[in-house]
């Protein structure tokens, strides 16, 4: 029995003695495999940081391109630097943001400064476009108001020289033919207020370039009304009237 324990006792030394061997092997392995390791996470922190860098750089390019387009707009000056000082804003915040996303220490920190980029971008960038079209509606509305006014002005006109026996065909028919592109130039400009109002999260980009068609569409309805006005002030001047 003692012999039998003794054997034992033995075989378990020998199994013992082999696998410390193992064991240190494993430990070396795994402390070889550290730095590999750190490399792969540095990789992958600088491919993040990269691709969340590269998308901010868009929010703030399109915020810029965004800025210029309103300085080349027809909206009046207290508009537009109402409008710069937001895009503005907005540029200061996404470029700040940007700077977190350099000094973020790991993949998280990143992709979270991403998150923050994306629900801003979402709340900011629909919100501008709905903004500036819907001025720009307004904006037009004013001009059609004055366009109108002109035609009342003739329309007095016309019946003054009605009055006086003249013949107001011709007449009459331009101020027909300018009344008609105005009407049509409101409808246009009535369609762009609704693909404006319409623009949210979704599909933010269809409403405004929609919105932006109508109003191309109105500005060349004006462009041929005033083409009859000039008509129309030659008539009257053909007749001797004072244009006031």
């Amino acid at each position: 029995m003692h012999k039998k324990i003794l054997i034992f006792a033995v075989a378990m030394l020998i199994l013992l003695s082999a696998a410390q061997p193992v064991q240190g092997a494993r430990a070396f392995a795994g402390a070889a495999w550290q730095p590999l390791n750190q490399t792969l996470n540095d990789l992958r922190l600088q491919r993040t940081k990269t691709t969340v860098i590269s998308g901010i750089d868009v929010a703030i390019n399109t915020l810029k391109a965004s800025a210029k387009g309103v300085e080349r707009s027809k909206l009046t000056g207290g508009q537009k630097a109402g409008l710069e000082a937001q895009i503005e804003s907005n540029i200061t915040w996404f470029e700040g943001k940007k700077q977190e996303v350099k000094s973020s220490k790991d993949v998280a920190g990143a992709l979270q400064c991403a998150k923050q980029a994306s629900e801003r971008w979402n709340e900011v960038y629909p919100g501008l476009k709905k903004e500036i079209g819907l001025m720009s509606c307004d904006n037009f509305v004013i001009e059609l108001d004055k366009a109108r006014g002109v035609t009342a002005i003739v329309s007095s006109k016309i019946d003054s020289m009605k009055a006086q026996g003249k013949d107001t065909e011709s007449l009459e028919n331009a101020l027909a033919a300018y009344n008609g592109h105005i009407d049509s130039a409101s409808r246009y400009v009535a369609n762009a207020r609704s693909e404006f109002n319409g623009i949210g999260a979704a599909r933010q980009d269809g409403h405004f370039a929609a919105g932006i068609k109508q109003l191309w569409l109105a500005e060349g309805e004006m462009k041929d009304a005033y083409s009859d006005l000039k008509a129309i002030y030659r008539l009257l001047l053909g007749n001797s009237v004072k244009i006031t």
